[in-house]
């Protein structure tokens, strides 16, 4: 597969108020977090129910809503204080039944099961929790070795997961780590392991999957054909305009994903988009922004997409941008103080779609929800 970077799709961008027809606008929806939480990553069900992982202080961060709001769930994290514990994705194929990934920290000794114990002092080692009826409990991953760490999961039902990250360990350069479940234990992949770092992973079905994340300031895109994994090829290097980073990547039937990140470059940051259509990705014309990322993106057909992100890493604003009919539209999203948004999920006809990150008041960070209702 191949990365054109020189042709851009003649797909326009347009503005669009809060209140569009894509429905009604977004609105910041209270929910269960407090000073010092943000959220990293959402998974929604056709039921409207919704599971929001991240971070609180030391520990990690679990909200599920429902028709009732938001709730805090029970997190059982294996490391206790100094360790610090942090979800980076999720991945919901029912309403009761979640994956979740991250990392954490430990300085002695730690538990996952009766019989299972793992030892180190001051790595970072992956994380996995998974739910059943709201009660979570931590699942051991294949790898246990030190600097190991999961950013992204898809799951496509309670046998089939994939969990991305990346390893740093002894070598002189991180690389990428890819891990399978089979609804019993964590397989690590080993021919997906490649120079680099892997942010998100969409699976369409156990057959397709796509991973996407950065090799030193180059785009990196891995997908699996339900026997191999292969990197596409990309062409951009650090020192071309077309440096840049993806940080999520989401698939829809038949070989069709939407990955999004931002420019690596000498300039400001700026929303790259990238589309795949068979054995093609090709490089999106991005808005005319000064400067903005995108972190999150979902799409639940092949012209129906929701991206996430924001105007910038200082005094940000929450961005939010779709595509449907042919086109991409920047959305504004409710207001919010020092905003940023890194992960969306939509379900449901009509599509109602949440987002999930972060904003900052009187220099205090806290969660932040947002929904187009």
């Amino acid at each position: 597969m191949a990365l054109i970077l020189s042709a851009l799709v003649p797909l326009g961008y347009v503005s669009a108020s809060a209140t569009n027809d894509f429905g009604a606008g977004w609105q910041v929806m209270p929910n269960a977090g407090s000073s010092g939480a943000l959220l990293d990553a959402v998974s929604c069900m056709p039921q409207a129910d919704c599971v929001a992982v991240g971070q609180l202080l030391r520990n990690t961060f679990i909200e599920q809503s429902d028709a009732a709001g938001w709730s805090g769930e029970k997190s059982p994290d294996p490391a206790v204080s100094p360790g610090i514990n942090t979800l980076a994705g999720v991945s919901c194929w029912s309403a009761s039944q979640c994956m979740a990934v991250g990392s954490f920290t430990r300085t002695s000794t730690c538990t996952f099961s009766p019989g299972s114990t793992c030892r180190f002092r001051g790595a970072i080692r992956a994380l996995v929790e998974s739910s059943n009826n709201k009660r979570w409990s931590a699942t051991e991953p294949a790898s246990l070795a030190a600097d190991d760490l999961f950013s992204g999961v898809s799951c496509s039902g309670s046998r089939t997961c994939m969990a991305v990250g990346h390893s740093s360990g002894p070598a002189p350069e991180s690389r990428t780590l890819v891990e399978s479940w089979n609804g019993s234990k964590w397989s690590v992949m080993t021919n997906a392991s490649v120079p680099g770092v892997l942010y998100g992973i969409s699976c369409a079905t156990s057959q397709a999957c796509a991973a996407v994340g950065s090799n030193e300031g180059r785009p990196l895109i891995e997908s699996w054909d339900g026997k191999r994994w292969a990197v596409a090829p990309t062409g951009a290097t650090p020192t071309t305009p077309d440096a840049y980073e993806l940080d999520a990547v989401s698939c829809v039937s038949g070989p069709y994903c939407t990955a999004v990140g931002y420019t690596d470059g000498s300039g400001p940051d700026r929303p790259v988009i990238v589309h795949q259509a068979g054995a093609s990705w090709t490089l999106v014309s991005s808005p005319n922004m000064a400067t903005g990322v995108l972190q999150g993106i979902t799409c639940s057909g092949l012209a129906a997409c929701t991206a996430v992100g924001s105007t910038g890493f200082d005094n940000s604003q929450a961005l939010i941008e779709r595509f449907v009919g042919g086109r991409w539209v920047m959305v504004a999203g409710a207001p919010a103080t020092g905003a940023e948004l890194s992960g969306v999920s939509c379900s449901g006809v009509p599509q109602m779609c949440t987002a999930v990150g972060s904003y900052t008041v009187r220099g205090a960070t806290r969660p932040l929800v947002e929904k187009n209702t």
